[in-house]
């Protein structure tokens, strides 16, 4: 069961690494393009706002697909908790990857 949690939050993690380099290719066109700032500030409002919503959500599925016997040993409950789960059992997520951790 840890595995999964640990597999799982190292996927979004990952995903939001994803998001990011998306965002500052993004970002680098508008600007090359000459965009108003107006345009740019709203890319940037709207991808925070995703970017918010992408964590949150993320999270309670994880928790409400959890068997209600299993959610309070879980160990965490919004994104940063879930990111320090992560960084706890980060040996999980180095074997999943076939990371040396040398």
């Amino acid at each position: 069961m840890k595995s999964g949690r640990v597999i799982y939050l190292l996927m979004m993690a990952k995903a939001m690494e994803n998001y990011k380099i998306a965002e500052e290719v993004m970002l680098t066109n508008l600007k090359d393009s000459e965009s108003d700032q107006i345009v740019i500030d709203r890319f940037k409002r709207g991808v925070e706002d995703e970017r918010k919503s992408f964590k949150s959500k993320s999270v309670m599925w994880l928790i409400n697909n959890t068997p209600q016997t299993f959610r309070d040993i879980i160990g965490f409950d919004d994104w940063d908790s879930a990111m320090q789960y992560l960084v706890l059992h980060q040996e999980e997520a180095y074997k999943f990857w076939r990371i040396d951790n040398d």
